[in-house]
Parts: structure tokens; sequence; C-alpha cells
């Protein structure tokens, strides 16, 4: 079995410079528990994440983190989630900070994007593993980066 990978785009459109709002939220077409949320911040202080809620249940607790402390760099970093399902949604709310990194250009789209990734549970046998990814367009256009 193939592993679930899906992108759900949000529909505000936001580019490097601009502060907004990120509100991504998704649904999978199998059951997903996801074990790991990593998301694409290239820097410090580039967005900040007030909630992570998946099937209804807020899975982070307190205050806003930098959408940073998600990324790929993360080390031992996991989250206790509920199992995922189609009937259900995960969803990332924060805020773009407005700052450009160094490399990319101010007034370019850039996609925010939220990955769960997981096991597919099997009511009997074993856990597969799988992704299920939801991401959030800041701008319709490709990335803005040089």
């Amino acid at each position: 079995m193939e592993s679930p990978n899906l992108r759900i785009c949000a529909i505000a459109a936001l580019v490097l410079g601009v502060a907004g709002a990120i509100n991504a939220t998704g649904q999978p077409d199998t059951n997903i528990r996801p074990q790991r949320c990593t998301m694409n911040a290239p820097q410090p202080g580039f967005a900040t994440i007030a909630e992570i809620k998946v099937a209804n249940v807020s899975v982070s607790v307190g205050g806003t983190q930098d959408a940073f402390d998600y990324s790929a760099l993360g080390v031992g970093q996991s989250l206790d989630m509920p199992t995922l399902t189609p009937a259900n949604r995960a969803t990332v709310l924060g805020n773009y900070t407005g700052f450009v990194p160094p490399g990319y250009v101010g007034g370019a789209p850039y996609t925010f994007c939220a990955s769960f990734k997981g096991v597919i549970p099997f009511p009997s046998g074993p856990q597969k593993p799988g992704l299920f990814e939801i991401g959030m367009y800041l701008s319709p256009l490709a990335s803005g980066r040089r």
C-alpha cells in the first residue's frame, strides 16, 4: 500500500514581507496516526504557530511557538496525536510575521506547508508508515526564493 499524501491549500493569498494569518486545514483519504509534524519555515522568526489541532484535539499546549521549532532540522520532535480519519481534520493556525529571510525576495509568493507523518493503523497486522500533508499557499504563484 502506498503512503497517503495530501496537500490542502488555504484560500488566503499572502506574500513575503506582508504579515498575515496562517490557517491551513485538511483531511486525509485514509486513517493515519500522525507522530510528527514538520513545517517549512526557513528561519526562526518567520512564522508563529498558535495551535495545532488533529481530529478536534489540540496537540499544542500553551502560548505561541516559532514554526521553526517544527522544521526538518528539529531533532527528537514528536507529538502525541490521535488517529486522523477522513471524517476529521488537521488544522494549523498561526501568523506569518512578515520576515523575509536572506536569499528570498520581498513581495514574492511563498508556500508554507505543514506535513503530518505517521503510521496507517490497520485493524489486524502491522502498521505502515504514512504521510499526510497540508499546506497554505501564501500566494497562488511559485516560491519566492531566488
